[in-house]
């Protein structure tokens, strides 16, 4: 077991270094200052980072060689491997599968890494680090899966509260010194600024909400972005939804709800209400469905303007709440039932408020 420095030792000569922290997108970046810290405690070494596919860009811009000498784009590593385990996992005997790991392992080993670092701790993470060939591996003592342990060459007690201190201590036992907690730099992507520019060129102040999540159990419940976006609003500040890809319909679907939930006065809740619906209708991909709503706009936006006075707009969000949950969820009969739920009340509203309209008119 490699103890953690008391203060500072010799720094050993490392010529080729290995990273590997597979995923997910929270625990790369939380990995990067540590990695960083070892950029700077090496600057000639050749550094390589294991990753998966998805998040590769986390490292290097979409359009820019994955290897060769670094560059805005591509500042911190000089190679970034990376594997495919969610297709493998669905086919795993498949020839193409065979052939892509064969591939991925021989590129991996190619550089002959001196040292492997495994920031997380699961046995595949071990074991593609001890495929790299490299002689020693560093990981942590009490990793996220105990397993994982008996392919580390090196265990360090890891220290700290935060996991990014906890990765610092490991970059600290293999510098054999104390480090401080270095700015990270993320790829840049020119074309990509270049589209955010043209997005943000008539906001201010702006804040990035984003809903959307790998595990459902880590999505926020969307009504709590709407109260989010309210009180940033009240800061002068525009919120701007963030998706991924094929996630652009729940997220227009979303940020219409959250619209809703930060309406102050009617017309916006109204405005937020339509693009709710609208959005729906265009996820739907119907192309008959669509003219024919088309034809009763006006109609509608009036029924929508009517409704939601008085009462209304609390219960509303609740409904609207449970037909954007059942989307999400990919639940198609509560979906329908959630909508049913919606369109029957807000049905009746309608009758109940223009019925009390009608009833307070003068008598001619």
């Amino acid at each position: 077991m490699v103890s953690l420095p008391t203060g500072r030792e010799s720094t050993p000569a490392i010529e080729r270094l290995l990273i590997v922290r597979l995923s997910a997108m929270g625990d790369i970046i939380h990995a990067l200052p540590a990695v960083t810290a070892l950029r700077n405690a090496f600057p000639s070494a050749s550094i390589g980072w294991l990753i998966e596919e998805r998040w590769a860009e986390l490292l290097c811009a979409l359009r820019t060689p994955r290897s060769g000498p670094r560059s805005p784009e591509r500042p911190l590593v000089d190679r970034v491997h990376t594997v495919d385990t969610k297709t493998w996992r669905s086919a795993p005997f498949a020839q193409r599968t065979l052939g892509s790991i064969a591939v991925g392992l021989s590129q991996l080993r190619a550089p002959h890494y001196e040292v492997a670092v495994d920031l997380q701790g699961a046995v595949r993470s071990a074991l593609m680090a001890r495929w790299s060939n490299a002689a020693t591996i560093y990981g942590e003592t009490q990793p996220r899966e105990n397993a994982a342990s008996i392919w580390y060459t090196r265990q360090v007690m890891a220290s700290g509260t935060h996991v990014i201190e906890q990765n610092m201590s490991v970059a600290e036992a293999i510098v054999r010194h104390r480090l401080e907690i270095p700015n990270v730099e993320f790829p840049r992507d020119p074309s990509a600024e270049e589209r955010i520019d043209k997005i943000v060129k008539d906001v201010s102040a702006f804040a990035i909400l984003n809903p959307g999540a790998g595990w459902g159990a880590k999505q926020w419940p969307a009504e709590r972005y709407g109260e989010v976006a309210r009180e940033l609003g009240k800061l002068g500040f525009k919120s701007l939804v963030n998706f991924g890809p094929g996630e652009e319909d729940l997220a227009l679907i979303r940020a219409a709800y959250e619209g809703m939930a930060a309406a102050k006065v009617n017309e916006k809740f109204v405005e937020a209400d339509i693009a709710f619906h609208q959005s729906i209708y265009f996820a739907t991909r119907n192309e008959f469905f669509w003219p024919i709503a088309q034809m009763f706009d006006v109609t509608l936006r009036q029924s929508f303007t009517i409704a939601a006075r008085g009462s209304h707009r609390a219960r509303a969000l609740v409904e609207h709440h449970a037909v954007l949950e059942a989307i999400a969820t990919r639940n198609s009969e509560a979906a329908r039932e959630a909508t049913d739920v919606l369109l029957k009340n807000s049905a009746d509203d309608l009758v109940k408020i223009r019925g009390r309209e009608f009833a307070a008119r003068p008598k001619t």
